[in-house]
């Protein structure tokens, strides 16, 4: 999907979303609505937004490998040194027993993470911390390809 150079250099987006509001922007793949992963409220404020299904979990877009620590996983150096060796967005699925993140892991006690390639989206997720970022549409509904 192509976008125009720096479309992730938004401070008023930055703003917004460590304010815990919600926003619609471009991901390294669609347009997502976007929240802070490690606010239930905001997570939940997207559910109803988008009328997504309750038990179906989302993605959550990282900055950078250490950021899955703010989740209490680890990878090991082969698994971090494979998922950063890719030119392209890459997601990965992640063990998550943890009662406290159900919020996030929807009864699956999974959670699947996008590293995304482009380094200007990297730097909005280390300024934002992690995203949720479910396609920007009504559950069912074809996703978006562009903000009209």
């Amino acid at each position: 999907m192509p976008f125009q150079q720096n479309i992730w250099d938004n401070e008023n987006l930055v703003k917004v979303l460590k304010a815990d509001g919600v926003g619609v922007m471009p991901t390294d793949t669609l347009y997502g609505i976007v929240g802070k992963a490690k606010t239930e409220k905001v997570v939940n404020r997207i559910y109803t937004i988008r009328k997504r299904a309750p038990d179906k979990p989302c993605i959550i877009l990282i900055g950078d490998i250490g950021e899955l620590n703010k989740f209490s996983m680890t990878l090991s150096k082969e698994q971090e040194n494979k998922i950063q060796e890719f030119k392209e967005p890459v997601s990965f699925i992640l063990d998550c027993p943890d009662e406290k993140l159900s919020y996030l892991h929807r009864g699956t006690k999974t959670l699947a993470f996008r590293l995304p390639a482009q380094k200007d989206l990297q730097e909005l997720l280390k300024k934002t911390g992690p995203l949720i970022a479910p396609s920007a549409n009504l559950e069912n509904l074809p996703p978006a390809q562009n903000i009209s």
